[in-house]
């Protein structure tokens, strides 16, 4: 897709298009709807500009938008418009709804062939079941230890993307973080991108290309101001940062792969981040080769058809480390039980003989979890949940689902602790939750010789549990 010059032409410009219109991260579900929206996106077709979208809803309704429009900046089909009031819904004859200064409901079709719109779901992480906290110095302790080094004599390295809230600043420091050959990229164009700066504001390192990660994430408050490049992680939990170390550490075990962990920060320090903000730095990702993408967030709600479509174009094009066209792994968390959508269980199913509260299956529950869920048909999606020591059942409180829940991870009382990375005065402090077992199985696959196999080869090595049947697809998991 083409670069819009407008947005390009300058920093400002990039920042007022992109980042206007930001909603509130605490914003609450309504009570006959639990999920929460951050206006609409809209994916444009071929030909048809944001310009061509704001005169037309300008023409139809008296209305100027230009003001609440987002625009992804190097794929710049994928708006979001947050304008109050305004809701578009449908694809090719998308209807636009408002309601006049009498209160009557307005409807009008914007017949353009092509055009489809969805609601901007939010994303969370979910952190998990009776999460841990965790002291912020042990982070920059632990990972900077010279006996951690994931990539020590490892030539062959894989790209690995990480959405998550970012990353603890300090550990630029070490030369697995950031990637230097890209497949295209259209941010050198960027006022922002070369003023000899790297995303933390210190003086850029020699290697001038290395490009650390991105940031598409919401505000962490309102008035705060935007840099594209900053990907420091903000959250009092620092879940980027674990899940990057997570990574990392299973190459660190690995004798012939060594990683490049490229930080892309959906993700404000409440954990919160959005559909759009996600889809856009999944194209930027793939842009700059990624070769997995971890997702330890997803969305419960009705499937994004917009977000399907973006889930089934990450490939990487033919002569891109191969001769042909490759999908990229998206690996993604099962989910944890959320007491807002919890209750929202298909009542007249027959097989939903259990209490809502409890019910963590995924194809009986109204409330699916995405992208885990895509995984039931999209090849290159993985689903990942964690299962208890006794190998009979998953740990409480997370998703699963036989028909698409793909591998789960053995952790030792359902909590994932990272060898000297979580050690405080010698006192374990582990978390729990899906968010965690999804970076052990994209490091674990990352470390496999060839990615360009099937789903079934790439899941070749799991151990199989009888009883694990029930809640995953052949009861596959791993015990890393």
């Amino acid at each position: 897709m083409k670069t819009f010059p407008l947005i390009l032409k300058s920093g400002l410009a990039f920042t007022l298009i992109f980042f206007l219109s930001q909603s509130d991260a605490n914003a609450q579900p309504s009570e006959k709807e639990p999920y929460i929206y951050h206006g609409y996106n809209l994916l444009l077709p071929k030909g048809f500009g944001s310009k061509q979208l704001i005169d037309l809803i300008r023409t139809k309704l008296f209305i100027d938008i230009s003001k609440h429009v987002r625009q992804c900046p190097c794929d710049t089909a994928l708006i979001n418009i947050d304008y109050p009031g305004l809701e578009f819904n449908g694809h090719d004859r998308v209807q636009v709804k408002t309601r006049n200064g009498q209160g009557d409901d307005i409807d009008i079709d914007l017949n353009v062939k092509g055009l489809m719109a969805e609601k901007n779901s939010e994303f969370s992480t979910d952190a998990g079941v009776n999460p841990i906290s965790m002291k912020n110095e042990t982070v920059v302790d632990s990972m900077l230890k010279a006996s951690f080094n994931p990539n020590f004599k490892k030539t062959k390295k894989v790209k690995l993307a990480i959405f998550d809230s970012g990353i603890d600043k300090e550990l630029t420091k070490l030369d697995y973080i950031g990637v230097t050959s890209v497949v295209a990229s259209c941010l050198p164009q960027l006022d922002t991108f070369d003023k000899g700066r790297d995303p933390f504001g210190q003086q850029k390192p020699a290697d001038s290309r290395r490009i650390i990660g991105l940031n598409f994430a919401p505000k962490d408050e309102t008035g705060d101001k935007y840099n594209v490049f900053n990907i420091t992680d903000h959250g009092s939990t620092k879940h980027g940062t674990r899940v990057a170390f997570l990574i990392a550490e299973q190459f660190k075990k690995s004798q012939t792969k060594g990683v490049q962990l490229l930080i892309m920060k959906v993700l404000n320090k409440y954990n919160k981040g959005d559909g759009y903000g996600i889809m856009c730095a999944m194209y930027h990702a793939k842009l700059l080769g990624a070769e997995i993408m971890n997702f330890s967030l997803g969305y419960y709600g009705p499937e994004d058809l917009i977000f399907r479509k973006y889930i089934n174009d990450m490939k990487l094009p033919r002569g891109y480390q191969s001769k042909y066209e490759r999908p990229i792994w998206i690996v993604s968390a099962a989910g944890n039980a959320m007491e807002q959508f919890d209750q929202h269980v298909d009542s007249n199913d027959e097989r939903a003989n259990i209490t809502a509260d409890i019910n963590r299956d995924l194809d009986l529950r109204n409330s699916k979890f995405y992208p885990a869920y895509f995984s039931k048909d999209i090849k290159n999606v993985i689903s990942v949940t964690t299962v208890k020591d006794d190998l009979l059942s998953v740990c409480d409180g997370q998703n699963y689902d036989r028909k698409s829940m793909n591998i789960g991870v053995k952790a030792t009382n359902c909590l994932f602790a990272v060898g000297t990375f979580l050690e405080i005065n010698g006192i374990w402090e582990p978390r729990s939750g899906t968010s965690f077992a999804a970076p052990v199985v994209a490091g674990w696959i990352g470390t496999k010789s060839k990615l360009f196999v099937g789903k079934d080869q790439i899941l070749e090595g799991a151990s199989i549990s009888k009883p694990l049947e029930r809640y995953i697809l052949l009861g596959k998991f791993i015990n890393p």
